[in-house]
Formats: C-alpha cells, structure tokens, sequence
C-alpha cells in the first residue's frame, strides 16, 4: 500500500501566506488609486495615464484575474488540508478499533 504523508498545517499555513500577500496587493491598489484619483493633473497625457489605470484595475484585467486566482489557490489549499486532517483522524480512528476489537 503507497503512503503520502502531508502535514495539514503546512498547507494551511501557505493560503494564510497568500491571503496576506492578496490583501496587502488589495491594499496597495486602493492607497494607489486613491492617489491617481488625487493627482492635479490635466492634459493629454493625463488622460492617457487614468486611461492605463483604468484598464489595469478593471474587471478582467490581468490585476484581477491573477488576484482571483490566487484567492482560488488559497481556497483549494484550505480544502485540501481540511481533506486531509479528515483522512488522518479517519485513519486514526479505525487504527483505535482494530486495537480495541
């Protein structure tokens, strides 16, 4: 019989790691934003500039994506772990009643 051996805590470790990592991105794009929004700035290339940002922080865009990706990630991870603490107390258990019985 093959084994694997995870440790649950590892994993759930790495999505805390990750949700951190995507709220201080979070973070960032608001303080950011709140700065483009900000800027006393006319012309052309301002107009230029909020355009890029715009396309940047909309829906869809690469920000975002990567972003809902990792929240995924983190999510799978959390499910995973979950996964496999039931596995091992399952394993745990039925090591109890052969014992027992």
């Amino acid at each position: 019989m093959a084994r694997i051996r995870v440790n649950h805590r590892l994993l759930t470790e790495a999505a805390n790691k990750i949700d951190s990592q995507i709220k201080d991105h979070d973070d960032f794009m608001v303080l950011a934003n709140t700065h483009v929004l900000s800027m006393d700035w006319s012309g052309d290339d301002s107009k230029q500039y909020r355009q890029k940002w715009d396309k940047l922080t909309a829906n869809g865009s690469m920000s975002k994506n990567i972003t809902a990706r990792m929240k995924a990630y983190s999510a799978f991870l959390r499910f995973a772990a979950e996964q496999y603490m039931n596995a091992q107390a399952d394993a745990v258990n039925r090591a109890n009643k052969i014992a027992v019985g």
